[in-house]
């Protein structure tokens, strides 16, 4: 084959060559969404490392027990028809409680529970006033959605069972939040 035929091969077969490979635009085109998929993953493998999963409860089993309880309790506030209107000042960071029903302890518990992060979680015990209302003071202000669980502060010698009212909301709220016992 001489040279004259070489070079009309390649023109038919268009495989004249145009430069290196990096120049040329159908490389590029192939290799860009595997290099992003690299970094990607060498991106989430470093989060997955440096992180915790606060999420992921360790003692399913203690957990499990603590199931039956929680449903006891929340049967216990039924039977004591308990509600609670709950008043949340964003501004000053006051909490107010006005607590119904056929029970009356000292002070309340109220426990905060973000959905994701359980470092955010945090209890704020409540105190009765002379009008009887109950008042706590929160140290930020919060928002988002929240999950909130109120119950009374009892002493271990108290024989009377306890009970418990939670609720899920988003925060700010301009308007009192009214916790019912659920059957």
């Amino acid at each position: 084959m001489n040279k004259t035929n070489h070079q009309q091969y390649n023109k038919i077969l268009n495989y004249e060559s145009e430069g290196p490979w990096y120049k040329q635009e159908w490389a590029w085109f192939v290799l860009t969404p595997l290099i992003v998929v690299v970094f990607m993953g060498i991106g989430l493998l470093v989060v997955a490392i440096n992180t915790q999963d606060s999420i992921v409860i360790d003692d399913y089993y203690k957990e499990g027990l603590a199931i039956n309880q929680t449903k006891d309790a929340e049967q216990q506030a039924f039977a004591l028809n308990v509600s609670t209107n709950l008043w949340l000042d964003d501004l000053t960071g006051e909490v107010r409680a006005q607590l119904s029903g056929n029970t009356a302890p000292d002070s309340l518990s109220l426990k905060f529970y973000h959905p994701t992060l359980k470092t955010k979680d945090f209890r704020l015990f409540l105190n009765i006033g002379p009008n009887g209302f109950y008042y706590g003071q929160l140290k930020t202000p919060l928002k988002g959605r929240w999950y909130l669980v109120i119950e009374p502060v009892t002493d271990l010698s108290e024989t009377a069972e306890p009970w418990r009212l939670k609720t899920e909301l988003h925060l700010p709220l301009d308007i009192p939040i009214t916790l019912l016992a659920n059957r």
